[in-house]
């Protein structure tokens, strides 16, 4: 486990967490403010700043694998031959596929710290909105940012691999929830007085019934397989790990009929 010493600027600038987040107190003792697959409190962050601005990430992701994952996407987004892309994809879908079946050792938050990095790009009139999601309700930033990334996975599953379509789906699907959040958290702040979990609670339950009342403008089956993960990703309870994302990964690829190709994928990179 590596730790990374960090000031409040290096964490706004890059506020998902790889890691626990602790703060250091003026005694030397440390202060755990944060867990790996959260945003970083911002608010948290700027008040602790003032009376000392030293914090520590212990790392829990695997660094290399993402790093490599991450080469794959950009390899991906540079290629021009269908066949180049074909390949990256099939490096990408090779990583995951292995992780998944416990044939690689690895977290399947790394899932997340991928995709945000290769495809996060929250701008709305030239304004980055993503500071003011995590401020505004950071759970449902959490919970738009895992949908979103199962969500390219299932779309490189079922085929797509223009690199350019699957970064306007990320940031579709997580710009839609900040549209809605920036419609109706006015539910939360009513009741936030009293239990703020609760209400957080019964709010993403009640995002999780009507979001689909609407159409957002996207393919069939990619709509289709957004629906299916939103639904399962907002019954989770407010606190959720890495298993719970292993699951749901597993339960919607059991649903998409081009699964069964990895097999072959998986042969055809093995012989190279």
């Amino acid at each position: 486990m590596r730790e990374i010493k960090q000031t409040s600027i290096h964490i706004k600038d890059s506020p998902l967490l790889r890691g626990e987040l602790f703060w250091c107190r003026p005694s030397g003792r440390r202060l755990c403010i944060g867990h790996a697959g959260e945003f970083a409190n911002l608010e948290l962050i700027e008040k602790l700043s003032s009376t000392n601005d030293q914090f520590i990430q212990e790392v829990l992701i695997d660094e290399e694998r993402v790093s490599q994952v991450i080469d794959h996407f950009n390899e991906l987004k540079s290629a021009n031959l269908e066949d180049v892309k074909m390949r990256y994809r099939n490096l990408v879908l090779v990583d995951f596929y292995r992780v998944l079946k416990g044939e690689q050792k690895s977290s399947t938050l790394d899932f997340l710290f991928i995709c945000y990095e290769v495809f996060n790009d929250l701008v709305i009139d030239e304004k980055d909105i993503e500071d003011e999601f995590i401020r505004t309700n950071a759970m449902t930033l959490k919970k738009a940012q895992v949908s979103a990334s199962i969500v390219i996975y299932m779309a490189l599953v079922s085929g797509y691999c223009d690199f350019n379509f699957l970064k306007e789906v990320y940031n579709t699907i997580i710009l839609t929830y900040y549209s809605y959040v920036s419609r109706y958290d006015h539910i939360v702040d009513e009741y936030s007085r009293s239990d703020k979990n609760i209400v957080h609670q019964e709010y993403l339950k009640g995002l999780s019934s009507r979001f689909f009342e609407l159409d957002y403008g996207l393919s069939d089956d990619i709509s289709s397989i957004w629906s299916q993960v939103h639904h399962k990703v907002f019954k989770l309870d407010l606190e959720f790990n890495a298993s719970d994302l292993e699951s749901i990964f597993k339960s919607i690829l059991q649903t998409v009929k081009e699964y069964r190709y990895i097999d072959e994928i998986m042969t055809q990179e093995s012989s190279r």
